[in-house]
């Protein structure tokens, strides 16, 4: 399998996945509360889970930066673990509502927040 020029490392999906605590980190930028979703169980073929950019992949992308290199798009600091609904919320549904400081500081309370299995 060949990696695009943007998509996460394996080493940097397994970081992420672990720092989740197996929670979307998405929250509510009115209430301040945070999605519920589990996004791996054993039983489960398939994780409910996806590698969200912060700052966009490409330039029609929510929050896409010019003066971004391929490495850092695809660098843990620029992604995020989110359920299938909240990735497509802050990329399509409601992109001007999700700014690129509001998502390091989602990432980040949910990465402090994440609880070991």
């Amino acid at each position: 399998m060949t990696l695009s020029r943007t998509e996460a490392t394996v080493a940097t999906a397994k970081i992420l996945f672990a720092l989740s605590g197996n929670r979307c980190a998405f929250a509510d930028p009115a209430t301040g509360l945070g999605c519920e979703k589990e996004l791996a169980r054993p039983e489960w073929r398939r994780v409910r889970a996806q590698i969200c950019h912060i700052r966009g992949e490409r330039p029609d992308a929510a929050r896409y930066d010019v003066s971004q290199t391929n490495d850092e798009r695809r660098h843990f600091d620029n992604l995020i673990v989110m359920c299938p609904n909240h990735h497509y919320e802050i990329d399509y549904l409601r992109p001007d509502d999700f700014s690129v400081e509001l998502l390091i500081e989602m990432k980040r309370k949910a990465e402090e927040g994440a609880e070991p299995l």
